[in-house]
């Protein structure tokens, strides 16, 4: 009888059940298979806690995974062949990788590993790849880490024959260690690509990390105004920077024409810096007393507002928080609002 039944009916039906009945479902038969694939994106996902990318080898719950069986396109089988042949790290780090792990949680169990090769060394391997990162991008993880690794996103590139890149979907918080300008930069791009994000990206940058070198403020500078269609909120840690970098989010938010592209939350945090020369072209709306919870102290708080030229319905809260006794603030905030 189910089979006589609307595809929408069909599709209503499956979502009702959690992931791991639906792949029983799966695998019923042909029917069942290409319908669940061909609606995947609409049904339920495996759910994890966390997923982590770290150096190094764990012991534990080790995860064996096996290729998909298919013929390659020719198209693909000359990617996989640049890939190989051209020796494409699956990741990036902040020094030489002789090994790395993906670690899995899940609430109320053990946590699992995959070990993955630091580059693919012949078809197999791809083929694993191909399995491996087909079935993340079917999954949601609540929280992504990167420990001073990052997937480097040409592999994504290479492994499949697809114009639209595989993504990754994660939820509440992804963390991300800042390295390196190359790691840095494909940092970025795999955001920009590969990676479909609902809630905040934490950036965290080593105390003695230079990112207040000119290097370092185009890449960042250049990911907070471009990286708005991917990312909704993004708050970085332990930054030191200069006041002219604040002067020039400021004035983006006022003189851009295509002012979407920006990241619509941005919170720059553990700062030492002195009042930006571009906040007389706002409007102070608000001061006070209060605590800043990142740093834990006591600060006055100054709010203002700013609207963008092209678009006065498109406004910005730009909130300094400065401790008390010192003439610095220590954190920056700027907030997109539509009136």
């Amino acid at each position: 009888m189910y089979l006589n039944f609307p595809v929408e009916t069909k599709i209503d039906i499956i979502k009702c059940l959690n992931f791991n009945q639906m792949t029983v479902i799966q695998q019923i038969n042909r029917h069942f298979f290409e319908l669940i694939n061909k609606y995947l994106k609409e049904l339920p996902r495996q759910k994890f806690s966390t997923m982590q990318i770290t150096r190094g080898e764990y012991t534990g719950n080790i995860i064996k995974p096996e290729p998909f069986n298919f013929e390659l396109s020719e198209e693909l089988n000359r990617k996989w062949c640049s890939a190989i042949f051209g020796r494409v790290f699956i990741c990036y780090s902040y020094k030489t990788l002789k090994a790395f792990t993906i670690k899995f949680k899940e609430k109320g169990c053990k946590p699992i590993y995959l070990y993955l090769p630091i580059y693919p060394k012949n078809t197999l391997d791809m083929q694993i790849l191909y399995c491996v990162f087909y079935q993340l991008s079917q999954c949601f993880f609540e929280k992504i880490e990167f420990d001073r690794v990052v997937f480097n996103p040409k592999i994504f590139e290479l492994l499949y024959d697809s114009d639209k890149p595989i993504q990754f979907l994660c939820g509440n918080i992804l963390q991300l260690t800042l390295c390196k300008p190359l790691f840095d930069k494909n940092a970025f791009k795999l955001f920009q690509k590969n990676l479909s994000i609902s809630g905040i990206v934490s950036v965290n940058a080593f105390s003695n990390h230079r990112l207040y070198t000119q290097e370092y403020e185009k890449i960042i500078l250049e990911f907070l105004l471009k990286g708005g269609d991917q990312i909704p909120q993004i708050a970085i840690n332990s930054l030191t920077l200069e006041i002219n970098y604040f002067d020039k989010l400021i004035n983006h938010t006022k003189t851009s024409s295509d002012i979407r592209k920006m990241i619509a939350d941005i919170d720059i945090r553990s700062i030492r810096c002195l009042r930006p020369n571009m906040i007389d072209k706002a409007t102070k709306i608000k001061e006070g007393k209060s605590f800043n919870e990142v740093d834990k102290t006591s600060c006055i708080y100054y709010k203002y507002e700013i609207s963008n030229l092209h678009n006065k319905n498109v406004k910005f809260f730009i909130t300094l928080w400065q401790p008390l006794s010192f003439t610095f603030f220590t954190r920056f905030q700027i907030k997109r609002v539509f009136k």
